[in-house]
């Protein structure tokens, strides 16, 4: 039994201390020693008969004398002898070793009375005598006997007793502390709070100076420090293992425990900069294992007292529990924290989708793509249905590069449009996939490619790309997916939105603005120009013998006559200035902030243009047969009102007409 841990107190015994008290008394006294009864792993269990110097006793709760411990170091205990004679540091000794079957439990240890004396040493080792070399009072050889055998066999009971409430008392602490451990542990649901727990009780269970739970990181494959208790600070800062190295990282990679109890220097201290005095010190490392795969390493360490196997089952008993409590409390994590993630995306989506405009959509979608994302930069990529593909919002790219550059179309961008699946690329530099050059060049070391998914149909991409190489989790992937499908609906319902206000507002045939709107908008910049006092004119413009030129060439020539008007006054007029179509082959522009003198110069430049391109209006002959008259009003100069404006630019382009057709005319009373 040497070398069991436990140092508890044993309250009662079976056997009555006083009886082999009083044996031991006699049998002293007879045989003329000084006698003492000690067990070989736990308190001495008799008061010496007789003086015994001090030297031959180990004081405290625990320990032998130190000629049994010499005995015990040199062997002398494994031989069959029923007794032993030996001499040790000057003084001669008797030792009866008390066994039961094959296991020594104790020793009786007797000193010849002419060696007490308090000098006395035992490091000079321990000597065999012959039985003769002894100088005990003769006795009755059977009454020293039946004496002796009497005394080693009430010992032999009463250390067997101790040892077993030991054991007892101290399992019956250990399930306890298991039991303490797994209630705390299954009370809280606390990811962050729970390391702590698991090592403060491995700690208590294993006697062990310091204790630590060490957690895989999933992006970059190392262990790292969950929690602790007795490990220096400047230790939890850098205690950063690489799987597989040392006996934690060997724990990890093998996933069975390790245990060591000759380590020379304590492994918070061997990643120091200054290796710290040898000493020696045991660590056992058990790895918490679920569905084959290892979640975590929990280690204790102490100096002093090696680790058996007893310690290290009992460890394992509170690694079961942790594994459990761990694993319960990183599924209520992950679903608390894909909640809090859907609840931001729904959030995020239902903001999107209250935005009007196209562009502010996609503006909208990268800026919450990066904030959820924690990327360096996102781009959206449209491709439309004629198969041409375009970035057309992007955000965190440097100023230098043109975004167009960068879209390749036959690149990964049409691979995800086509398989309709997500595409993460972990290290851009060491890929088996053709990233585009330009991600490279700016320094993008990881990208993650999300197809938008609209009414079954994917309607492009978005790219979100990280400065650094990292792992992509399925999880974070499912749950960017789910944005990006609300984000796609959100682009699918303003593109909807910018056709149906197109619709609404612009011209069927020739694109530009209808009479609705140009009224509206007229009302609207008049309003504008007579706060502020700025001028604002109106030109209306016809096109000279359209009517026979329908006849003469058909309709379809015709639309197409007005379609080319309306692309040339679109190329010669301002970005300002507002075209609209007002009804037949007759055009209305309204420019803001213009007199009558500058809107003259527009004007005649249009009809100049129009004038240039009459021959291309010809279908079949060539001949330069369209042109188009302008009549000018302007606020406040000729008209103070939306209908004076209109009906005095009509009286000017009819003016225009009358004298010729092919001219601009600015009004006049």
């Amino acid at each position: 039994m040497q070398g069991f841990e436990s140092a508890a107190p044993t309250s009662s015994y079976p056997v009555d201390r006083q009886q082999i008290q009083a044996i031991q008394d006699d049998l002293a006294e007879c045989l003329g020693i000084s006698l003492f009864v000690t067990s070989s792993s736990s308190d001495f269990i008799t008061q010496p008969s007789g003086h015994v110097p001090s030297c031959l006793r180990t004081p405290g709760q625990r320990g032998n004398c130190q000629v049994v411990k010499k005995a015990i170091e040199t062997g002398l205990m494994k031989r069959e002898d029923k007794v032993f004679f030996a001499s040790c540091g000057g003084a001669r000794h008797v030792l009866v070793p008390i066994r039961q079957e094959d296991r020594l439990l104790g020793m009786m240890v007797g000193v010849e009375r002419g060696g007490e004396r308090e000098d006395l040493a035992c490091d000079g080792g321990l000597t065999l005598l012959p039985p003769g070399d002894v100088c005990l009072r003769p006795l009755d050889q059977g009454q020293t006997a039946a004496m002796g055998s009497l005394l080693c066999s009430i010992a032999s009971r009463l250390i067997e007793m101790d040892v077993r409430s030991r054991m007892v008392d101290w399992r019956m602490r250990e399930l306890s502390v298991i039991n303490e451990a797994s209630v705390a542990m299954t009370s809280t649901l606390d990811l962050r709070a729970l390391p702590d727990i698991v090592v403060r009780k491995a700690a208590e269970l294993a006697q062990a100076e310091v204790a630590f739970l060490v957690m895989p990181d999933e992006r970059t494959g190392d262990l790292r420090l969950a929690g602790s208790t007795g490990l220096p600070d400047a230790a939890k800062d850098r205690m950063r293992i690489p799987i597989g190295e040392g006996l934690i990282g060997t724990a990890a990679v093998a996933g069975e425990p390790v245990m060591e109890n000759d380590v020379a220097v304590p492994f918070f201290e061997q990643q120091g900069e200054e290796p710290p005095a040898p000493r020696r010190s045991s660590m056992i490392c058990i790895p918490l294992k679920a569905e084959g795969k290892t979640v975590g390493v929990l280690g204790v360490w102490r100096t002093g007292r090696a680790y058996g196997r007893e310690s290290l089952q009992t460890i394992q008993s509170l690694v079961t529990h942790a594994t459990f409590a761990i694993l319960n409390a990183r599924l209520y994590d992950d679903a608390q924290q894909a909640l809090q993630k859907l609840n931001r995306l729904f959030e995020l989506g239902t903001e999107i989708s209250t935005v009007q405009s196209l562009d502010e959509v996609l503006k909208q979608i990268n800026r919450h793509a990066l904030e959820a994302t924690h990327g360096a930069a996102c781009n959206i990529t449209l491709i439309d249905d004629d198969g041409s593909i375009k970035i057309r919002a992007a955000m965190g790219f440097p100023a230098r590069i043109n975004k167009r550059v960068i879209v390749r179309p036959e690149g990964l961008s049409m691979q995800v449009k086509r398989s309709g699946q997500p595409l993460a690329i972990p290290d851009n530099l060491n890929t088996s996939y053709s990233v585009n050059p330009a991600i490279v060049q700016i320094g993008f070391k990881s990208s993650l490619c999300l197809p938008l998914r609209a009414k079954e149909k994917t309607i492009g991409v978005m790219w979100v790309h990280y400065g650094e190489a990292r792992t992509f989790l399925q999880s974070d992937i499912s749950l960017l997916l789910a944005f990006a499908n609300q984000a796609a609906v959100a682009i699918d319902n303003a593109r909807l939105r910018e056709e149906l206000v197109q619709q609404a507002t612009r011209d069927g045939k020739t694109g530009l603005f209808n009479h609705d709107f140009c009224l509206a908008h007229l009302r609207s910049e008049l309003e504008k120009a007579k706060t502020v006092g700025a001028p604002l004119s109106l030109i209306m413009v016809d096109i000279d013998h359209f009517k026979e030129y329908n006849d003469t060439f058909g309709h379809v020539a015709g639309d197409e006559a007005l379609r080319m008007v309306a692309s040339l006054i679109l190329a010669k007029t301002r970005k300002t200035d507002v075209v609209a179509r007002y009804g037949g082959e007759e055009f209305m522009i309204l420019l803001p902030n213009t007199d009558a003198e500058a809107a003259l110069f527009i004007a005649d430049r249009v009809r100049a243009a129009i004038e240039a391109a009459s021959h291309r209006l010809s279908p079949s002959s060539g001949q330069a047969y369209l042109t188009a008259s302008f009549g000018i009003a302007s606020f406040p100069r000729f008209a103070n009102t939306e209908n004076e404006l209109i009906e005095r630019a009509d009286k000017a382009l009819y003016r225009a007409k009358a004298l010729g057709k092919n001219r601009v005319t600015i009004f006049s009373p």
